[in-house]
């Protein structure tokens, strides 16, 4: 490949990544000058950049962080209404939540300044920027979710009769909120499948005795397909004919692979995996 070739190759690929970041003027400065190049990457993503692709454009850091603090004492809240928490349960919790937004906090500090730090190295920059940019946003709502230090300090911090107290007031939530939208996804699997009375009761017997993980941080969506695409292969086989069955099988792959896709879509608020280059 040519020099000039080269140039323009690299003028390109720059031009698109900062667009996406700083518009069209930014992207310019990429341009290499033969006399007297600039650093390639100097001063091209800003503390603002890098915030809004953690954050999103909706919110900054701050409201973020602001969000979660709320949202910590709301759980405190709902929890003291579930099952009369003590003072000193109350304190540990909140101790445990604070704990996962400071993890939070450190882990976004430290992505931003692997970024800073490669601010001279052209392809590492460049490939820890389009990582970033891949992930964006790094937000997600359930801070305090099963990973968390508040949901791995709450089972050991109830007693046996308030913990089983929560877990039916949450469930009740639970399908008080999301039952409907259950209902309707499952219906809709009956009506594909095109099945008679008969078998539609065989079938919500079937889901009935998997059971929906209620309380889930996952989508009412995914937790129904991932209950349809887990039921019992010998079982299905004894009511469904040969037609139905290979039209479950179908659905059934569809539903792994978007149920595989959104766990992996939810591993973590903001990783610094995804700073990880090969």
């Amino acid at each position: 490949m040519s020099k000039t070739h080269s140039r323009i190759k690299a003028s390109l690929v720059g031009f698109l990544i900062s667009s996406a970041l700083l518009g069209a003027s930014s992207a310019c400065a990429l341009e290499p000058d033969d006399d007297n190049p600039p650093p390639p990457t100097q001063g091209l993503f800003s503390d603002h950049d890098f915030e809004q692709c953690v954050a999103g454009p909706a919110k900054t850091l701050n409201q973020w962080y602001d969000l979660f603090e709320q949202r910590l004492s709301q759980k405190i809240e709902q929890l003291d209404q579930d099952c009369h928490l003590n003072p000193q349960q109350k304190s540990k919790l909140r101790l445990a939540g604070e704990g996962d937004l400071k993890r939070l906090r450190d882990r976004v500090e430290m992505g931003r300044s692997y970024l800073r730090a490669a601010q001279n190295d052209r392809f590492r920059f460049t490939a820890l920027r389009e990582r970033l940019i891949m992930h964006q946003y790094g937000m997600h709502e359930d801070l305090f979710g099963s990973n968390s230090l508040f949901s791995k300090t709450l089972p050991v911090t109830l007693t046996l009769d308030q913990g089983i107290e929560h877990v039916r007031s949450a469930t009740k939530r639970w399908f008080e909120e999301n039952g409907a939208r259950v209902q309707l996804y499952i219906d809709t699997e009956i009506n594909a499948l095109d099945l008679t009375h008969l078998q539609k009761q065989q079938f919500l017997s079937l889901i009935e005795k998997q059971g929906v993980a209620a309380g889930s941080s996952l989508s009412p969506a995914i937790l129904v397909m991932n209950l349809l695409a887990n039921l019992p292969e010998n079982e299905l086989r004894r009511f469904l004919n040969d037609e139905q069955w290979k039209t479950y099988a179908q659905h059934r792959e569809s539903y792994r692979r978007k149920v595989k896709f959104s766990l992996k879509d939810q591993t973590a608020f903001f990783s610094l995996d995804w700073f990880k280059i090969p």
